[in-house]
């Protein structure tokens, strides 16, 4: 079939009822100091980046790079950064 293209987009920490429903505090390093995009910002991104035929688009300039570094870094590394990085208090 022609025409049809999938698009995954990855969000990242967005602005929402999320953390509070996942009851996620905000001293949450992940999210703690951050400003976050709006749903619609992400959702508006996601639609455009859909409309191009992209297969795959990571919202957030910060996001794109951690998603592209994970390839270079070891893997027991990441783990012990990513349990940093979703640390509570």
């Amino acid at each position: 079939m022609k025409g049809i293209t999938v698009t995954a987009l990855c969000p990242g920490p967005t602005e929402s009822n999320f953390a509070t429903a996942a009851r996620v505090d905000a001293s949450n390093k992940l999210l703690k100091d951050r400003k976050l995009p709006s749903s619609h910002k992400v959702a508006r991104y996601g639609y455009k980046s859909m409309m191009q035929g992209k297969p795959l688009v990571i919202e957030g300039t910060a996001n794109r790079f951690l998603a592209f570094l994970v390839r270079f870094v070891p893997r027991n590394l990441m783990t012990f950064i990513s349990a940093k990085v979703l640390e509570w208090k």
